[in-house]
Order: structure tokens, then sequence, then C-alpha cells
């Protein structure tokens, strides 16, 4: 059975160095090959380098999910709150078009992260302009500035974001590259397994291995 998982191949090699290191049987039977207690003391170091760069990884992934999840829920809070203010600020300064200009209300409306998040940031950064047309129509000063706060952190927080998500390919990178070397292992040894052992089914069964038809 082909095992694609990196987990359950992470187990399978676990299974057949604890086996062999363990179980002095199975390395006699194996002591015509190269394979013998150094290979497998080596094989072992190799396993305990990929275990600690997964787990190094998933956790990195983790961190970077959380911190995603959060994030889209601010994010989405405060575009719905930014596309209210700025209907209302429209509506506000249909007789100062220069000042909507350069509020950026002319520009096309858009969802993409980058998009809205800048045209908000320069609608935010300008809020002082248009605080008195504002509250005329029932939106104080203080709720604007509470959305600039809330604007500006999401826009550090995309950064931060960016980083987390470099920080999480790296330690995948660094994770394959060490696994990519424990299979290159593993596939030395299921080759001369399957040719020292094929008459001994008993040691293959004992190092977690079927004999390959």
């Amino acid at each position: 059975m082909l095992v694609y998982k990196i987990e359950d191949q992470l187990q399978s090699a676990k299974t057949i160095i604890e086996n062999a290191l363990n179980k002095p049987e199975v390395l006699k039977k194996l002591e015509t090959s190269k394979f013998d207690h150094k290979q497998f003391t080596y094989g072992k170091t190799l396993l305990e380098k990929v275990l600690n760069l997964h787990k190094q990884q998933e956790k990195e992934f983790e961190k970077q999910k959380n911190f995603s999840q959060a994030l889209d829920i601010d994010r989405k809070l405060a575009y719905k709150e930014y596309l209210r203010h700025k209907k209302i600020a429209r509506a506000a300064l249909k007789k100062n078009p220069e000042l909507a200009k350069a509020l950026r209300f002319n520009e096309s409306k858009t969802s993409v992260v980058s998009g809205w998040l800048d045209q908000a940031m320069i609608f935010y950064k300008n809020v002082a302009y248009i605080t008195k047309y504002m509250a005329e129509q029932g939106v104080e000063e203080a709720e604007l500035m509470q959305l600039r706060v809330m604007i500006e952190a999401l826009h550090d927080a995309r950064h931060a974001h960016l980083k987390m998500r470099k920080t999480t390919q790296e330690a995948i990178i660094r994770r394959d590259k060490a696994f990519n070397e424990l299979q290159q292992w593993m596939y030395k040894f299921h080759n001369v397994a399957q040719i020292v052992l094929q008459d001994d089914l008993h040691t293959l069964e004992a190092l977690g291995l079927e004999l390959e038809s």
C-alpha cells in the first residue's frame, strides 16, 4: 500500500528504525548488507531532524492560520464601516468636489484588500477635514477616529501577515529538504531489505514491511 501523507511516512520510518535498533536479531539478518547499527543510527538522526522541523512547520502554520482568521474578521468589520462612512461622506460633500476628490471618492470601489485598505488609509488620514460634515449626518468624530485606528492597525497587520507567511514557507522548505534526505535513506533501505530479506517474511513484518511483488 502506497503511503502519501507525511505523518504516515514518518511513522513508517519510525517503526522500521526503532524495530531494527531494538531487535538485535533483525540487525543480524541485515549484517550482510550495508545497513548495520551505524546506518540505522544515522537514519534515526535524519528522522528526528524531520520530526522537529515538521513540528516547527505545523506550529508556524497554526500561528499563521489563527492570525489570518482574526485578521479576516477585523477586515470585514472595518470594510463594512468604511463603506458606510464613505457613502455618508460622499453625500455630505456633494457641494465640495475638490475635497471629495482628495478623499479618493471618485475611484472605483474595490473589495481587494490592498485596494480598499489603501483607499481607506487616505480617507481616514484626512478625516479631520470632514468631521463637521460627518457630524451633520450623525457620525461623531470619535467614531471616525476609532475606525482610523483600526484601519492603521490593519495596514500594519497586513505586513505582519505577509512576514508570517514567509516564515511558514521557509519552515516548509527546511522540513521538505530534511524529509527528502530521509526518503532517500528509506528508498535505499527498502531496496536492500527486499533483496536481503526476500525469503524472510517474518523479519520483513517485524520491520513493518511487505515483500513487493
